[in-house]
Order: structure tokens, then C-alpha cells, then sequence
């Protein structure tokens, strides 16, 4: 009874859950019911769904079926997986049984010897049994595991015992470090620049002086205007200068008298009285600045600390391609994305996850079929990663 009440919902979700996710999901658990009506939904989704994904899926999971079906009645079949449904099955004389028999991958379909599997044409290189994913299902040194990270092949092979924990974070954390010290220095200055203009407005000492010259700064974004004047303090002749806006840059004439407020413990520092400089676009800059690089910093920091906690406590178990499909950026890398399935090995429970990453020297390799194997390394339900 239990076993028919999940077999319902699994359908009701094949045919009516929105999500694609969700529905790979749930054609990945109601393969492995032996109903007929198992078979019908399959060839029904494989033509009617509206995600490519799931129709492929759906069509790969029937052809499997029905290799089964006639293997159980004494046939075999040879099938076109160039059409998007399974082509007419013709009975053939079952060749004679060899000790060395293997399972392919593509079909399912069980075969004696040679290296060409004789229902579909797949190569035995990739042929594994796919089809019957195990619970935290362990390596052996030889398995044929498709990588996805090649930095991860050795460990998957079996060649080390430990997988890399270079997250590949590392050159762009020696980018990040000029920037974090660029934005201390703009946190220095503007604090000092602000606490100048309190000092000055609080307690400024009003003294006379002479506009000596005056100039622009211009760069790619806007133009910074800037006058320098002179003045006697305590009998001591000093200079100084300061930003201003541009009206009073064009009124500014040389030679002209300026009243000025200047700080009587630092008397080098003065400003012009009723000008003073607004820090505003100081302080924005300076924000701004460093909250997109902290935050960036402390972001890569975190997930070069998540990685490394992975990669050395994780436990590396099987998984399995659900979807796969490679790409040529705008840079003329090429980019692979994979989804897979495999199954907690704490409750069993199917996790769907997708990963991508860059492969420029699979460009003219043919990518592996859905069903092939994978490794993940596996933390908890919300902590894994394909290798």
C-alpha cells in the first residue's frame, strides 16, 4: 500500500509540478518501479513536456525500460538514439553468453564481451552501472568517474589520498589585497580631512590673507578646483591650499584679500572663511569603496574556508549525470554545466545539485552521456560539491 501511495505521488508530480527540478527528481525515483504504467508516463513525458531536460531525461529512462522489458521476454533489441523516441523494437538472435559480461550505461542493456555495446552502440570505456545508484556508494581506484575540476582527478582515480584544497581563490585574493590597503588609506584620509574641518569650524582662529594661485585638476570624470593662498601668523609667513567649488574658483582673483580660519595649534592648516571644504562626496566615495571590497574580501575568505572544511571532512561517495551541456564564452573559454543526482548517505535521501566549470580541453571531446558516473564530496545535505 505504501509502496502504490508513493508511486501516486511521484506521478502527480511528474505530470503537474512546475518546477524541473522537481521533476527529474521524481523521474529519477519511480524508475525503479517494475509497473507498467511506469512505461506509459515515461513515453508520455518524453514527448509532451515543456523542459528539454526533463523530455530527455524521460526518454533515456524509457529506452532503458524497454530493453528491460524484452530482455526479461528472451529478445534483444538494437535502438536509434539519434530519434527523440525510442525506435521500433526488432527481435534479434541473442548472441551466445560469455564469461566476460558488462552492463552498458546508455541502455542499460546486458552484454557478453567486445567493446561496443550491441543495443545501443556505446563505447564499454563509459559503460557502468549508472542505472542503480548506491547510498555513500565508495570508490575503487580505476572507476571510470567523469571530473569535472581536473585538479580532482588524481583523488578520484584513487592516486592520492587527499583531494586539493586550493579553491582557486588564491591569486584573486592577492588582487584583493592592494585594493583592501587603498581603502584604509581612503578611511585614513578622510577621517583626518573631517576632523581638520570640525577643528577649524569649532575653534579657527580668523586671520587676513592673499590668494597666491589657483588651478584645475581634471580627470576622466570631473574636474576638482583648487586655491592656494598665503598668510602671517605670530609673525611666521605660511601657505596653503585648499579645494573649492567653481564659483568661487572664478571669483578668486590673484592678489585679492581672504579672510581665513586657521588652526592655532597647527597653524600650516587654514582654510577660507565661509568656504569650507564639504567632505560629502569624500565620505560616499570612501563608503562605497569599501563596502564593495570588504564585503567581496570577506565573501571570497568565507568560501575559501567552507571549501578547505569540505574538502577535508567530506566523504567522497557516487553520483550520476542528469543533464550535461558545454559552452564558449565571450573569452573563448569553454564552459561545462553539469546537474547530477546521488543520495545522501546519511537517509538515503536523492539531492540534485549543478555545478559548472571551465574545460577548454574538452572543446572537441565528446561529452559523457546522462546516467554517467560522478564523484561528490559529501559534508552534510547543504555542503557537497562534484569533483
Amino acid at each position: 500500500m505504501a509502496d502504490t501511495t508513493r508511486l501516486n505521488q511521484l506521478v502527480q508530480t511528474i505530470l503537474k509540478n512546475p518546477n524541473p527540478a522537481a521533476r527529474l527528481e521524481a523521474l529519477l525515483e519511480i524508475r525503479r518501479y517494475d509497473n507498467p504504467r511506469v512505461t506509459d508516463l515515461l513515453r508520455h513525458i518524453s514527448q509532451e513536456d515543456r523542459d528539454a531536460k526533463v523530455r530527455d531525461l524521460a526518454g533515456n529512462l524509457y529506452v532503458k525500460k524497454k530493453v528491460a522489458a524484452m530482455q526479461s521476454a528472451g529478445e534483444s533489441v538494437m535502438l536509434d538514439f539519434t530519434a527523440d523516441l525510442p525506435a521500433p523494437e526488432t527481435p534479434q538472435t541473442r548472441a551466445p553468453a560469455r564469461s566476460d559480461a558488462w552492463t552498458c550505461s546508455a541502455c542499460g542493456g546486458e552484454n557478453s564481451g567486445g567493446s561496443v555495446c550491441r543495443f545501443c552502440g556505446w563505447e564499454r570505456a563509459a559503460a557502468t552501472p549508472a542505472d542503480r545508484p548506491q547510498p555513500a556508494e565508495t570508490f575503487h581506484p580505476g572507476d571510470d568517474i567523469f571530473v569535472l575540476d581536473i585538479q580532482h582527478a588524481a583523488f578520484v582515480a584513487g592516486r592520492v589520498q587527499r583531494p586539493s584544497t586550493s579553491s582557486g581563490l588564491t591569486c584573486t585574493a592577492l588582487f584583493m589585497i592592494p585594493l583592501l590597503v587603498i581603502g584604509l588609506i581612503m578611511i585614513v584620509s578622510t577621517l583626518r580631512d573631517v576632523s581638520i574641518a570640525l577643528a577649524i569650524n569649532n575653534h579657527g582662529v580668523a586671520v587676513q590673507g592673499k590668494i597666491i594661485n589657483k588651478h584645475i585638476s581634471s580627470d576622466d570624470s570631473s574636474d576638482t578646483y583648487y586655491v592656494s593662498f598665503e598668510y602671517t601668523y605670530n609673525g611666521i609667513p605660511y601657505a596653503a591650499e585648499q579645494t573649492v567649488n567653481q564659483d568661487v574658483f572664478n571669483r578668486a582673483e590673484y592678489g585679492a584679500t581672504v579672510n581665513l580660519l586657521l588652526l592655532p595649534e597647527d597653524p600650516g592648516i587654514a582654510r577660507m572663511a565661509g568656504h569650507a571644504e564639504t567632505h560629502f562626496s569624500m565620505i560616499l566615495a570612501t563608503v562605497c569603496w569599501n563596502g564593495i571590497v570588504w564585503t567581496t574580501a570577506i565573501g571570497m575568505f568565507s568560501a575559501s574556508r567552507r571549501y578547505r572544511h569540505l574538502m577535508r571532512e567530506g566523504q567522497k561517495i557516487r553520483g550520476e549525470i542528469v543533464s550535461i551541456k558545454g559552452h564558449t564564452n565571450s573569452d573563448d573559454d569553454y564552459i561545462i554545466t553539469v546537474e547530477y543526482a546521488f543520495r545522501a548517505p546519511d537517509d538515503g535521501t536523492l539531492i540534485i545539485g549543478k555545478q559548472r566549470h571551465t574545460r577548454n580541453d574538452l572543446k572537441r571531446e565528446r561529452l559523457p552521456r546522462q546516467g554517467a558516473p560522478v564523484a561528490v564530496i559529501y559534508r552534510n545535505k547543504n555542503h557537497y560539491r562534484m569533483l
